[in-house]
Protein backbone atom coordinates (compact mmCIF):
# COMPACT_ATOMS: atom_id res chain seq x y z
CA UNK A 1 0.00 0.00 0.00
CA UNK A 2 1.54 3.27 -1.08
CA UNK A 3 2.42 6.48 1.54
CA UNK A 4 0.02 8.20 -0.60
CA UNK A 5 -3.02 6.32 -0.85
CA UNK A 6 -2.54 5.79 3.27
CA UNK A 7 -1.69 9.85 3.67
CA UNK A 8 -5.51 10.50 1.20
CA UNK A 9 -6.54 7.43 3.41
CA UNK A 10 -5.70 9.09 6.83
CA UNK A 11 -7.07 12.66 5.74
CA UNK A 12 -10.63 11.29 4.77
CA UNK A 13 -11.37 9.11 7.35
CA UNK A 14 -10.29 12.02 9.99
CA UNK A 15 -12.83 14.30 8.14
CA UNK A 16 -15.62 11.70 7.94
CA UNK A 17 -15.11 10.94 11.55
CA UNK A 18 -14.12 13.90 12.88
CA UNK A 19 -11.02 14.91 14.69
CA UNK A 20 -10.83 13.29 18.21
CA UNK A 21 -8.66 11.36 20.88
CA UNK A 22 -9.84 8.90 23.55
CA UNK A 23 -8.83 10.48 27.31
CA UNK A 24 -9.65 7.54 29.95
CA UNK A 25 -9.80 10.41 32.45
CA UNK A 26 -13.40 11.94 31.27
CA UNK A 27 -14.79 8.14 31.25
CA UNK A 28 -17.78 7.35 33.18
CA UNK A 29 -17.21 6.04 36.84
CA UNK A 30 -19.25 2.76 36.03
CA UNK A 31 -17.75 2.48 33.01
CA UNK A 32 -14.39 0.47 33.86
CA UNK A 33 -11.00 -0.38 32.22
CA UNK A 34 -13.20 -3.93 31.04
CA UNK A 35 -14.99 -1.21 28.84
CA UNK A 36 -12.04 -0.05 26.98
CA UNK A 37 -11.44 -2.94 24.36
CA UNK A 38 -14.89 -3.04 23.62
CA UNK A 39 -13.97 0.71 22.67
CA UNK A 40 -10.95 0.43 20.89
CA UNK A 41 -13.06 -2.39 18.94
CA UNK A 42 -16.03 -0.16 18.15
CA UNK A 43 -13.61 2.39 17.25
CA UNK A 44 -11.79 -0.17 14.60
CA UNK A 45 -15.04 -1.38 13.27
CA UNK A 46 -16.04 2.63 12.94
CA UNK A 47 -12.70 2.89 10.70
CA UNK A 48 -14.01 -0.35 8.24
CA UNK A 49 -16.85 1.67 7.47
CA UNK A 50 -14.90 4.53 6.74
CA UNK A 51 -13.14 3.00 4.32
CA UNK A 52 -15.62 0.92 3.20
CA UNK A 53 -17.20 3.83 2.26
CA UNK A 54 -14.61 5.50 0.81
CA UNK A 55 -14.11 2.75 -0.98
CA UNK A 56 -18.04 3.01 -2.54
CA UNK A 57 -17.52 6.67 -3.27
CA UNK A 58 -20.01 8.01 -0.29
CA UNK A 59 -16.73 10.06 1.43
CA UNK A 60 -15.66 11.16 -1.53
CA UNK A 61 -19.20 12.11 -2.73
CA UNK A 62 -19.81 13.93 0.64
CA UNK A 63 -15.96 15.45 0.42
CA UNK A 64 -17.22 17.12 -2.95
CA UNK A 65 -19.37 19.58 -0.46
CA UNK A 66 -16.98 20.30 2.55
CA UNK A 67 -14.75 22.91 2.80
CA UNK A 68 -11.49 22.16 1.49
CA UNK A 69 -8.76 23.73 3.79
CA UNK A 70 -5.16 23.90 1.97
CA UNK A 71 -5.17 20.80 0.62
CA UNK A 72 -3.63 19.54 -3.27
CA UNK A 73 -6.10 17.29 -4.35
CA UNK A 74 -9.65 15.95 -3.38
CA UNK A 75 -12.08 12.80 -4.39
CA UNK A 76 -14.77 13.01 -7.39
CA UNK A 77 -17.01 10.15 -7.78
CA UNK A 78 -19.53 9.35 -9.88
CA UNK A 79 -21.80 6.22 -10.04
CA UNK A 80 -20.07 3.31 -12.35
CA UNK A 81 -17.01 5.50 -13.09
CA UNK A 82 -14.18 5.10 -11.09
CA UNK A 83 -12.56 7.57 -8.42
CA UNK A 84 -10.45 10.71 -10.03
CA UNK A 85 -8.51 12.21 -8.02
CA UNK A 86 -8.69 16.03 -9.58
CA UNK A 87 -5.67 18.31 -8.82
CA UNK A 88 -6.49 21.73 -7.95
CA UNK A 89 -3.90 23.51 -9.03
CA UNK A 90 -2.21 26.64 -7.30
CA UNK A 91 -2.80 29.77 -9.66
CA UNK A 92 -3.90 33.05 -10.38
CA UNK A 93 -7.48 32.34 -10.76
CA UNK A 94 -8.35 30.17 -7.72
CA UNK A 95 -6.94 32.78 -5.38
CA UNK A 96 -9.81 35.23 -6.32
CA UNK A 97 -13.70 35.42 -5.20
CA UNK A 98 -15.23 35.03 -8.42
CA UNK A 99 -16.23 31.33 -9.27
CA UNK A 100 -14.70 29.34 -11.80
CA UNK A 101 -16.63 26.47 -13.62
CA UNK A 102 -14.88 23.63 -15.04
CA UNK A 103 -16.99 21.30 -17.44
CA UNK A 104 -17.94 18.33 -16.21
CA UNK A 105 -19.61 15.56 -17.97
CA UNK A 106 -22.04 12.94 -15.54
CA UNK A 107 -22.03 9.44 -17.03
CA UNK A 108 -20.88 10.10 -20.43
CA UNK A 109 -22.96 13.73 -20.29
CA UNK A 110 -22.18 17.28 -20.37
CA UNK A 111 -24.60 17.85 -18.08
CA UNK A 112 -22.97 19.20 -14.69
CA UNK A 113 -20.25 21.46 -13.83
CA UNK A 114 -17.63 21.47 -10.94
CA UNK A 115 -17.82 24.78 -9.49
CA UNK A 116 -14.61 26.01 -7.94
CA UNK A 117 -14.70 29.38 -5.13
CA UNK A 118 -13.21 30.71 -2.80
CA UNK A 119 -9.53 32.05 -2.08
CA UNK A 120 -6.08 30.34 -2.26
CA UNK A 121 -6.55 28.34 0.98
CA UNK A 122 -10.18 27.31 1.41
CA UNK A 123 -11.76 26.10 -1.38
CA UNK A 124 -15.73 25.36 -2.00
CA UNK A 125 -16.55 22.27 -4.17
CA UNK A 126 -20.13 21.74 -4.97
CA UNK A 127 -20.73 18.93 -7.62
CA UNK A 128 -20.12 15.60 -8.30
CA UNK A 129 -18.56 13.27 -11.10
CA UNK A 130 -15.28 12.99 -13.09
CA UNK A 131 -13.02 15.40 -14.47
CA UNK A 132 -13.74 15.88 -18.03
CA UNK A 133 -11.00 17.30 -20.82
CA UNK A 134 -10.14 20.95 -19.79
CA UNK A 135 -7.40 22.99 -19.88
CA UNK A 136 -6.37 24.66 -16.55
CA UNK A 137 -3.16 27.10 -16.44
CA UNK A 138 -0.90 25.98 -13.95
CA UNK A 139 1.90 27.35 -12.62
CA UNK A 140 4.89 28.89 -15.01
CA UNK A 141 2.22 29.08 -17.69
CA UNK A 142 2.01 25.28 -18.03
CA UNK A 143 -1.21 23.71 -19.63
CA UNK A 144 -2.70 20.50 -17.94
CA UNK A 145 -5.09 18.76 -20.51
CA UNK A 146 -6.24 15.26 -19.08
CA UNK A 147 -9.03 13.09 -19.02
CA UNK A 148 -10.29 10.84 -16.86
CA UNK A 149 -8.34 9.11 -13.47
CA UNK A 150 -5.53 11.47 -12.71
CA UNK A 151 -4.00 10.49 -9.52
CA UNK A 152 -1.66 12.90 -8.83
CA UNK A 153 -1.39 15.33 -6.00
CA UNK A 154 1.68 17.81 -6.81
CA UNK A 155 2.31 19.08 -10.48
CA UNK A 156 5.51 16.56 -10.01
CA UNK A 157 3.72 13.69 -9.29
CA UNK A 158 1.48 14.44 -12.43
CA UNK A 159 4.54 15.03 -14.79
CA UNK A 160 5.51 11.33 -13.61
CA UNK A 161 2.80 9.46 -15.04
CA UNK A 162 2.99 6.71 -17.45
CA UNK A 163 0.97 6.54 -20.32
CA UNK A 164 1.23 2.87 -20.43
CA UNK A 165 3.50 0.21 -18.78
CA UNK A 166 4.27 -1.84 -22.21
CA UNK A 167 6.22 1.85 -23.31
CA UNK A 168 9.61 1.76 -22.09
CA UNK A 169 10.81 5.19 -22.64
CA UNK A 170 9.82 9.05 -23.52
CA UNK A 171 10.99 12.57 -23.94
CA UNK A 172 9.29 15.43 -22.79
CA UNK A 173 8.39 17.84 -25.32
CA UNK A 174 8.08 22.24 -24.56
CA UNK A 175 7.12 24.40 -26.86
CA UNK A 176 8.68 27.94 -26.86
CA UNK A 177 8.23 30.52 -24.55
CA UNK A 178 8.36 33.11 -27.08
CA UNK A 179 4.72 34.79 -28.17
CA UNK A 180 6.19 36.16 -30.90
CA UNK A 181 6.21 32.51 -32.62
CA UNK A 182 3.04 31.46 -30.66
CA UNK A 183 1.00 34.49 -30.29
CA UNK A 184 -2.09 33.60 -28.82
CA UNK A 185 -3.62 29.94 -28.19
CA UNK A 186 -4.69 27.87 -30.39
CA UNK A 187 -6.99 24.92 -30.52
CA UNK A 188 -6.51 21.25 -32.24
CA UNK A 189 -3.40 22.80 -34.04
CA UNK A 190 -1.17 20.57 -35.94
CA UNK A 191 2.34 20.86 -34.76
CA UNK A 192 5.25 19.56 -36.78
CA UNK A 193 7.79 17.21 -34.92
CA UNK A 194 11.04 17.08 -36.97
CA UNK A 195 14.09 15.79 -35.48
CA UNK A 196 17.34 15.42 -38.28
CA UNK A 197 18.11 12.05 -36.29
CA UNK A 198 17.67 10.97 -32.38
CA UNK A 199 20.06 8.34 -31.16
CA UNK A 200 17.73 7.13 -28.97
CA UNK A 201 15.03 6.57 -31.23
CA UNK A 202 17.23 4.86 -33.16
CA UNK A 203 18.01 2.80 -30.68
CA UNK A 204 14.86 2.00 -28.77
CA UNK A 205 12.33 2.55 -31.22
CA UNK A 206 10.49 -0.25 -33.34
CA UNK A 207 12.28 0.06 -37.03
CA UNK A 208 8.98 1.16 -38.93
CA UNK A 209 8.17 3.60 -36.10
CA UNK A 210 5.11 1.74 -35.21
CA UNK A 211 5.67 2.14 -31.53
CA UNK A 212 6.07 6.01 -31.38
CA UNK A 213 3.09 7.98 -30.08
CA UNK A 214 2.22 11.33 -28.05
CA UNK A 215 0.45 12.60 -25.01
CA UNK A 216 -0.78 15.23 -23.10
CA UNK A 217 1.21 15.88 -20.41
CA UNK A 218 -0.04 13.99 -17.71
CA UNK A 219 -0.31 10.79 -20.49
CA UNK A 220 -3.94 9.98 -20.04
CA UNK A 221 -4.63 11.61 -23.54
CA UNK A 222 -3.48 10.04 -26.39
CA UNK A 223 -3.25 12.45 -29.43
CA UNK A 224 -3.60 12.27 -33.01
CA UNK A 225 -0.30 11.93 -34.97
CA UNK A 226 0.75 10.93 -38.48
CA UNK A 227 4.38 10.27 -39.95
CA UNK A 228 5.60 11.84 -42.70
CA UNK A 229 9.01 10.63 -42.39
CA UNK A 230 11.03 7.78 -39.99
CA UNK A 231 14.59 6.92 -39.60
CA UNK A 232 15.17 3.80 -37.83
CA UNK A 233 19.04 3.58 -38.04
CA UNK A 234 19.42 7.27 -37.69
CA UNK A 235 16.31 8.11 -35.75
CA UNK A 236 15.12 10.70 -37.86
CA UNK A 237 11.30 11.61 -37.36
CA UNK A 238 8.93 13.80 -39.11
CA UNK A 239 5.93 13.62 -37.56
CA UNK A 240 2.03 16.04 -37.30
CA UNK A 241 0.81 15.74 -34.09
CA UNK A 242 -2.69 17.06 -32.91
CA UNK A 243 -2.02 19.70 -29.56
CA UNK A 244 -5.31 20.43 -28.72
CA UNK A 245 -4.18 23.53 -26.70
CA UNK A 246 -0.98 25.16 -28.29
CA UNK A 247 0.11 28.10 -26.27
CA UNK A 248 3.95 29.01 -25.00
CA UNK A 249 5.59 26.52 -22.97
CA UNK A 250 2.94 23.99 -23.20
CA UNK A 251 4.23 20.52 -22.83
CA UNK A 252 3.35 17.18 -24.30
CA UNK A 253 5.46 13.78 -24.71
CA UNK A 254 6.32 11.42 -27.22
CA UNK A 255 6.47 8.03 -26.24
CA UNK A 256 8.50 4.75 -27.88
CA UNK A 257 9.92 1.76 -26.75
CA UNK A 258 7.42 -1.05 -27.33
CA UNK A 259 8.85 -4.03 -29.24
CA UNK A 260 4.79 -5.24 -29.65
CA UNK A 261 2.67 -2.48 -30.47
CA UNK A 262 1.19 -2.02 -33.64
CA UNK A 263 1.34 1.29 -36.01
CA UNK A 264 -0.24 3.84 -33.58
CA UNK A 265 -0.71 6.26 -36.22
CA UNK A 266 -4.30 8.43 -36.95
CA UNK A 267 -3.44 10.71 -39.55
CA UNK A 268 -7.24 11.78 -40.33
CA UNK A 269 -7.10 13.07 -36.77
CA UNK A 270 -4.08 15.73 -37.09
CA UNK A 271 -6.35 17.62 -39.52
CA UNK A 272 -9.59 19.53 -38.41
CA UNK A 273 -12.71 19.44 -40.44
CA UNK A 274 -12.21 22.92 -41.68
CA UNK A 275 -8.71 20.81 -43.74
CA UNK A 276 -10.28 19.80 -47.52
CA UNK A 277 -6.68 18.72 -47.98
CA UNK A 278 -3.56 18.05 -47.14
CA UNK A 279 -1.04 16.89 -49.28
CA UNK A 280 2.81 16.60 -48.25
CA UNK A 281 3.36 15.96 -51.65
CA UNK A 282 5.47 12.85 -50.71
CA UNK A 283 5.09 9.88 -53.50
CA UNK A 284 2.67 7.40 -52.65
CA UNK A 285 2.97 5.52 -55.25
CA UNK A 286 5.25 7.06 -58.71
CA UNK A 287 2.06 8.71 -60.06
CA UNK A 288 0.36 9.29 -56.94
CA UNK A 289 0.30 11.75 -53.46
CA UNK A 290 -2.18 11.09 -50.69
CA UNK A 291 -4.39 13.89 -49.16
CA UNK A 292 -4.12 12.76 -45.42
CA UNK A 293 -7.60 14.20 -44.51
CA UNK A 294 -10.35 12.10 -44.52
CA UNK A 295 -11.71 13.34 -47.57
CA UNK A 296 -9.76 11.25 -49.68
CA UNK A 297 -8.47 13.75 -52.30
CA UNK A 298 -5.92 11.45 -53.64
CA UNK A 299 -3.64 13.32 -55.91
CA UNK A 300 -3.04 11.92 -58.93
CA UNK A 301 0.18 13.10 -61.61
CA UNK A 302 -0.25 13.54 -64.83
CA UNK A 303 0.46 10.49 -67.01
CA UNK A 304 2.84 12.29 -69.70
CA UNK A 305 5.41 14.88 -68.19
CA UNK A 306 4.39 14.14 -64.04
CA UNK A 307 6.71 15.97 -61.26
CA UNK A 308 8.74 13.96 -59.80
CA UNK A 309 9.42 13.47 -56.04
CA UNK A 310 12.61 15.55 -54.86
CA UNK A 311 13.86 16.95 -51.44
CA UNK A 312 11.68 19.66 -50.07
CA UNK A 313 11.30 22.32 -46.98
CA UNK A 314 9.83 19.36 -44.70
CA UNK A 315 10.68 16.01 -45.89
CA UNK A 316 9.78 15.17 -49.87
CA UNK A 317 8.18 17.68 -52.01
CA UNK A 318 7.49 17.15 -56.15
CA UNK A 319 9.62 19.06 -58.57
CA UNK A 320 7.76 20.61 -61.73
CA UNK A 321 9.36 21.35 -64.60
CA UNK A 322 7.52 24.26 -66.03
CA UNK A 323 6.47 22.36 -69.47
CA UNK A 324 3.70 20.08 -68.78
CA UNK A 325 3.44 19.09 -65.14
CA UNK A 326 0.88 19.13 -62.10
CA UNK A 327 -0.74 16.56 -60.13
CA UNK A 328 -4.84 16.49 -60.39
CA UNK A 329 -6.69 16.25 -57.18
CA UNK A 330 -10.10 15.48 -58.53
CA UNK A 331 -13.70 18.04 -58.11
CA UNK A 332 -14.72 15.86 -54.56
CA UNK A 333 -17.65 17.80 -53.19
CA UNK A 334 -14.94 18.41 -50.21
CA UNK A 335 -13.46 20.81 -52.30
CA UNK A 336 -16.00 22.88 -53.85
CA UNK A 337 -15.41 25.76 -51.23
CA UNK A 338 -18.07 28.70 -52.08
CA UNK A 339 -17.62 30.66 -48.82
CA UNK A 340 -14.17 31.54 -46.67
CA UNK A 341 -11.00 29.62 -47.97
CA UNK A 342 -7.30 29.50 -46.92
CA UNK A 343 -4.73 28.01 -49.69
CA UNK A 344 -1.04 27.32 -47.92
CA UNK A 345 2.22 26.26 -49.88
CA UNK A 346 5.95 26.30 -49.58
CA UNK A 347 7.16 26.79 -53.18
CA UNK A 348 10.62 27.25 -54.57
CA UNK A 349 10.26 28.85 -58.32
CA UNK A 350 13.19 28.55 -61.12
CA UNK A 351 12.69 31.16 -63.00
CA UNK A 352 11.72 35.26 -62.28
CA UNK A 353 8.47 35.21 -64.40
CA UNK A 354 6.30 33.16 -66.64
CA UNK A 355 4.00 35.37 -69.30
CA UNK A 356 1.56 32.70 -68.64
CA UNK A 357 1.97 32.82 -64.86
CA UNK A 358 2.86 29.94 -62.64
CA UNK A 359 0.33 28.20 -60.85
CA UNK A 360 0.60 26.84 -57.35
CA UNK A 361 -2.57 25.22 -56.08
CA UNK A 362 -5.92 25.90 -57.84
CA UNK A 363 -9.38 25.17 -58.56
CA UNK A 364 -9.96 27.73 -61.03
CA UNK A 365 -11.44 27.85 -64.67
CA UNK A 366 -10.64 31.09 -67.23
CA UNK A 367 -12.82 32.46 -69.99
CA UNK A 368 -15.08 32.73 -67.88
CA UNK A 369 -13.35 33.61 -64.72
CA UNK A 370 -14.49 31.29 -62.31
CA UNK A 371 -12.85 29.91 -58.72
CA UNK A 372 -10.03 30.19 -56.50
CA UNK A 373 -5.93 30.20 -57.27
CA UNK A 374 -3.11 30.85 -55.99
CA UNK A 375 0.31 31.74 -57.88
CA UNK A 376 2.07 34.38 -59.60
CA UNK A 377 1.06 37.02 -61.92
CA UNK A 378 1.80 36.93 -65.83
CA UNK A 379 5.12 38.22 -66.86
CA UNK A 380 5.70 39.72 -63.39
CA UNK A 381 7.49 37.87 -60.61
CA UNK A 382 4.89 38.39 -57.79
CA UNK A 383 2.49 36.40 -55.99
CA UNK A 384 -1.42 36.40 -57.25
CA UNK A 385 -4.63 35.45 -55.08
CA UNK A 386 -7.43 34.95 -57.70
CA UNK A 387 -10.86 34.21 -56.70
CA UNK A 388 -13.95 34.67 -58.86
CA UNK A 389 -18.30 34.44 -58.56
CA UNK A 390 -19.85 34.35 -61.89
CA UNK A 391 -17.64 34.69 -64.68
CA UNK A 392 -17.01 38.40 -64.12
CA UNK A 393 -13.57 39.66 -63.61
CA UNK A 394 -12.48 38.28 -61.15
CA UNK A 395 -10.30 39.87 -57.74
CA UNK A 396 -6.89 39.16 -57.48
CA UNK A 397 -4.58 40.12 -54.57
CA UNK A 398 -0.73 40.82 -56.01
CA UNK A 399 2.47 40.54 -53.29
CA UNK A 400 3.68 44.27 -52.79
CA UNK A 401 7.29 43.05 -53.76
CA UNK A 402 8.44 40.43 -55.89
CA UNK A 403 9.60 36.89 -55.14
CA UNK A 404 13.31 36.08 -54.98
CA UNK A 405 13.68 33.20 -57.51
CA UNK A 406 15.30 29.29 -56.04
CA UNK A 407 14.00 30.71 -52.73
CA UNK A 408 11.60 28.14 -50.58
CA UNK A 409 8.48 30.77 -49.27
CA UNK A 410 5.64 30.03 -47.52
CA UNK A 411 2.67 31.40 -48.74
CA UNK A 412 -0.82 31.77 -47.67
CA UNK A 413 -4.01 33.03 -49.07
CA UNK A 414 -6.78 34.45 -46.65
CA UNK A 415 -10.44 34.82 -48.05
CA UNK A 416 -12.94 35.50 -45.44
CA UNK A 417 -16.68 35.73 -47.16
CA UNK A 418 -18.20 37.58 -43.95
CA UNK A 419 -15.90 40.24 -43.60
CA UNK A 420 -15.43 40.21 -47.54
CA UNK A 421 -11.89 40.56 -47.84
CA UNK A 422 -8.43 39.26 -49.45
CA UNK A 423 -5.11 38.59 -47.62
CA UNK A 424 -1.77 37.33 -49.12
CA UNK A 425 0.28 36.14 -46.28
CA UNK A 426 4.13 35.37 -47.68
CA UNK A 427 6.77 33.56 -45.02
CA UNK A 428 4.34 34.29 -41.93
CA UNK A 429 3.46 38.12 -42.42
CA UNK A 430 0.38 40.27 -43.90
CA UNK A 431 1.86 41.18 -47.52
CA UNK A 432 -1.40 43.09 -48.93
CA UNK A 433 -0.22 44.58 -52.21
CA UNK A 434 -2.45 45.45 -55.07
CA UNK A 435 -5.74 44.54 -55.11
CA UNK A 436 -7.55 44.25 -58.48
CA UNK A 437 -11.46 43.99 -59.28
CA UNK A 438 -14.65 43.75 -56.49
CA UNK A 439 -14.30 41.15 -53.58
CA UNK A 440 -17.02 38.84 -54.13
CA UNK A 441 -19.51 37.83 -51.33
CA UNK A 442 -18.51 34.14 -52.24
CA UNK A 443 -16.85 32.02 -54.61
CA UNK A 444 -18.62 29.98 -57.87
CA UNK A 445 -18.24 26.61 -57.67
CA UNK A 446 -16.72 25.63 -60.78
CA UNK A 447 -17.09 22.29 -62.45
CA UNK A 448 -13.13 22.06 -63.29
CA UNK A 449 -10.85 19.60 -60.93
CA UNK A 450 -8.48 20.94 -58.18
CA UNK A 451 -4.73 21.03 -59.36
CA UNK A 452 -1.11 21.24 -58.13
CA UNK A 453 0.96 22.95 -60.29
CA UNK A 454 -1.75 24.43 -62.98
CA UNK A 455 -4.79 25.04 -63.62
CA UNK A 456 -7.85 24.29 -66.37
CA UNK A 457 -5.96 25.78 -69.63
CA UNK A 458 -2.83 24.68 -71.47
CA UNK A 459 0.06 27.19 -69.59
CA UNK A 460 0.76 28.18 -66.30
CA UNK A 461 2.32 25.44 -65.33
CA UNK A 462 4.95 25.42 -61.84
CA UNK A 463 8.60 25.73 -62.77
CA UNK A 464 10.21 24.33 -58.95
CA UNK A 465 9.19 22.64 -56.14
CA UNK A 466 5.82 22.50 -54.37
CA UNK A 467 5.43 21.28 -51.07
CA UNK A 468 3.33 20.75 -48.01
CA UNK A 469 -0.25 22.45 -49.79
CA UNK A 470 -3.16 22.79 -47.86
CA UNK A 471 -6.97 23.53 -48.35
CA UNK A 472 -9.38 24.76 -46.01
CA UNK A 473 -12.77 26.04 -45.89
CA UNK A 474 -12.62 28.74 -43.54
CA UNK A 475 -10.32 32.04 -42.86
CA UNK A 476 -7.69 31.11 -40.75
CA UNK A 477 -5.98 33.98 -38.77
CA UNK A 478 -2.98 35.88 -39.02
CA UNK A 479 -1.65 34.45 -35.69
CA UNK A 480 -2.74 30.84 -36.71
CA UNK A 481 -0.30 31.58 -39.87
CA UNK A 482 2.43 32.94 -38.29
CA UNK A 483 2.39 30.04 -35.89
CA UNK A 484 2.32 27.58 -38.77
CA UNK A 485 5.25 29.27 -40.27
CA UNK A 486 7.35 29.75 -36.83
CA UNK A 487 7.02 25.59 -36.50
CA UNK A 488 7.42 24.55 -39.85
CA UNK A 489 10.19 26.68 -41.19
CA UNK A 490 12.57 26.69 -37.79
CA UNK A 491 11.18 23.27 -35.62
CA UNK A 492 14.00 23.03 -33.74
CA UNK A 493 13.67 26.51 -31.88
CA UNK A 494 9.64 25.98 -31.83
CA UNK A 495 10.26 23.55 -29.10
CA UNK A 496 12.89 21.86 -26.65
CA UNK A 497 13.06 18.21 -26.78
CA UNK A 498 14.26 16.79 -23.40
CA UNK A 499 16.26 13.55 -22.36
CA UNK A 500 15.37 9.93 -22.20
CA UNK A 501 13.52 9.04 -19.07
CA UNK A 502 12.85 5.15 -18.72
CA UNK A 503 9.93 3.92 -16.85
Amino acid sequence: MSQKFIRNLNFRIRSFIGNWKLDIRNLPNNVGLATIPIIIILSLIILAIGASMMTSGFIESLMSKTLIETQESFYLSDSGIDDALLKIARDKDLGKDTPINWGLPTSGTNSSDIIVSGDATNRVIDSTGIISEKQRNLEAGITLNEYGKITATTWEELTTIWYDSSWLYRKKITFTSDSAKIPDTQTNFPVLISLSSDADLAADAQDDGDDILFTSVGGAIKLSHEIEKFDGTTGQLVAWVKVPSLSPKTIIYMYYGNATASNQQLPQGVWDSNFKGVWHSKDFTTTTILDSTSNGNTGTKKAVGEPVETDGKISKAQSYDGTDDYVNCGNNPSLQITNSLTLEAWVDIDINSSSDGLTFVSKHKAAPYRGYYLGTKPSENKFRFIISSDGTTPASRDSSNNYTKDSLTYLVAVYDASAQTMNLYVSGNLDNGDLSGTIPASIYNTSTNARIGSHDVPGAYMDGIIDEVRISNTARSANWIKTSYSNQDSPSTFYTLGTEETH
